[in-house]
């Protein structure tokens, strides 16, 4: 999908040097953060004080310095006072070239004799069974080999594949294929044993339940979520344990963009690395006037001497004997 500027916000545009667009692999974040400050709410002037006001209590003076610095020295800005530089082109990196991987040849299953194996492993012909009388049907050669491959070539006990063919029927899916392909998808996640399997079905009842729950709670009808989506939410409710205003609040947030679960979990996340658990809490952080705390450092550089020397004083070393080594 390709994209264009929205010509409805366009009459108030801001100009920027050409030059910049080498410095997309270059600078970091941070440096393209303080550049569109400068920009748009500086109007081209600015300080480090300033800059670190706009950007918020997790963005320091000093970090803000470090930033115009960088693009001082690549000529985009100039201090006041000091004539203007010709602005150098950097190096873009070289690409390195990667050797070509050889193309992967076809998987081709092998052909398994389903009497042999009937007949060497005495869980096959229950599994027929089983699988045949769950799904009410006559199992075809085909089928059986299906299942004898799910033993032999993915390393599946007989109890997991029966999981498999019940979770197909609870889906309304009574196939074997279909049981075939959530065995094949165990396997390939390392899912092996009974408690592996019930662990992930756990896991899916409860994203299924955590997008029901945001549906109610924000009591909307807009959202149409996806089984990422349904991921992501499961983890804010149960991993994360937010509380409803927070996520409100992040729904709030949100609206107007493209994927709106995407955002809020952008600022969930971002909300929860740095302990901010409540609208109060968000709101306090974003206070431009909020004064920052620095840390104290221990007397002699961060080593606290005396706690050293107690701990020692404190301790009784113990010493085996030789009898004790062998």
């Amino acid at each position: 999908m390709a994209y264009q500027w929205n010509g409805a916000v366009m009459w108030d545009t801001v100009t920027l040097p050409k030059v910049i667009g080498n410095y997309l692999k270059l600078a970091s974040p941070l440096q393209w953060q303080v550049l569109l400050w400068m920009a748009t709410q500086g109007r081209g002037q600015g300080d480090a004080a300033a800059c670190a006001a706009a950007l918020g209590a997790r963005v320091t003076e000093a970090d803000c310095a470090d930033a115009l610095a960088f693009w001082v020295q690549e000529g985009i800005l100039q201090e006041d006072g000091q004539p203007a530089a010709p602005a150098p082109t950097p190096t873009p990196p070289q690409p390195v070239e990667q050797p070509a991987s050889p193309a992967k040849p076809p998987v081709v299953r092998p052909h398994i004799d389903v009497t042999k194996l009937a007949q060497a492993d005495s869980g096959f012909p229950l599994l027929l069974q089983e699988t045949a009388s769950r799904l009410g049907k006559v199992l075809s050669p085909h089928e059986m080999e299906k299942l004898a491959l799910l033993m032999t070539e993915r390393d599946l006990p007989v109890e997991v594949i029966l999981m498999a063919v019940q979770y197909a029927i609870s889906q309304n899916k009574r196939s074997v294929s279909y049981a075939v392909r959530v065995a094949d998808s165990w396997a390939d996640d390392g899912i092996f044993t009974i408690e592996q399997v019930n662990e992930r079905l756990c896991r899916e009842k409860q994203q299924e339940e955590a997008g029901n729950r945001l549906l109610t709670l924000l009591d909307t009808e807009d959202l149409k979520l996806t089984l990422a989506n349904k991921k992501m939410i499961a983890v804010w409710f149960y991993d994360w344990s937010l509380g409803d205003a927070l996520i409100r609040l992040a729904y709030d947030r949100s609206q107007g963009k493209k994927s709106v679960i995407g955002y809020m979990n952008r600022l969930l996340e971002s909300w929860h690395a740095h302990g901010l658990l409540t609208p109060e809490q968000v709101l306090a952080d974003e206070d431009p006037h909020k004064p920052k705390t620095v840390a104290a450092p221990s007397g002699d550089g961060g080593f606290d001497m005396s706690k050293y020397s107690a701990m020692l004083e404190n301790h009784v070393p113990t010493y085996k004997r030789k009898e004790e080594d062998a």
